[in-house]
């Protein structure tokens, strides 16, 4: 990809980030000539960690093209905790980076995990465990569930989940029914499709 195409930066706080977003960008945008470059800032999320990480990319690849600038960061708590990135803050500290042309914040709640949930099937069938009634409706509420509780289904088929790693699960799940029940989701795809309208790369 030139230094002079447009493209997106993703920051991811992890590898669970990185490996679900990476199959959400090639699914939906995979057959456009669309830069996508993903930067793991390994937890510790900040206006001023993102500002390094991104400013040291441009940089160092001499990156003169138009950039989106996409933030995935987890809530950690329910919809009415803050956000934990103020957007118009990181637009402020972004300021110098004139090729940055748009930055979105996408916020999963309670943690990306929770979006997993959607696809409740994927996951009892992946684990091999029985799925029943009662089992459903406990999980029927995905931004009340979070890593936590992933991670306890993983350990009751004997298994282990890490958050922030990659693992088999985040492969599999569906990535179009996930999209279709996560307005954060929907509306980054849309944002997207107008930055690529907006700076257009040649055709392969």
């Amino acid at each position: 990809m030139k230094a002079s195409f447009s493209r997106v930066i993703l920051i991811c706080e992890g590898k669970t980030e990185m490996q679900f977003y990476k199959r959400w960008f090639r699914h939906f945008f995979g057959n456009l000539n669309l830069g996508y470059k993903p930067i793991d800032i390994e937890g510790g999320i900040s206006e001023a960690k993102i500002v390094s990480k991104v400013k040291g990319y441009l940089e160092s690849k001499r990156i003169t093209g138009s950039v989106f600038l996409v933030v995935a960061i987890d809530r950690e708590g329910g919809a009415h905790k803050p956000d934990p990135i103020e957007i118009a803050d990181l637009r402020k500290q972004m300021a110098s980076c004139t090729n940055v042309n748009e930055i979105e914040v996408c916020i999963a709640t309670k943690t990306i995990e929770s979006w997993f949930f959607h696809d409740f099937e994927t996951i009892v069938s992946f684990l091999k465990i029985k799925e029943s009634k009662t089992l459903k409706k406990k999980y029927n509420n995905p931004e009340s569930i979070d890593h936590i509780d992933l991670s306890a289904l993983f350990t009751k088929s004997g298994r282990f989940y890490i958050k922030g790693e990659e693992n088999e699960l985040v492969e599999i799940v569906d990535v179009d029914l996930i999209h279709s029940k996560v307005s954060e989701l929907q509306a980054l795809k849309k944002n997207v499709e107008a930055f690529v309208n907006k700076f257009p790369n040649p055709k392969r």
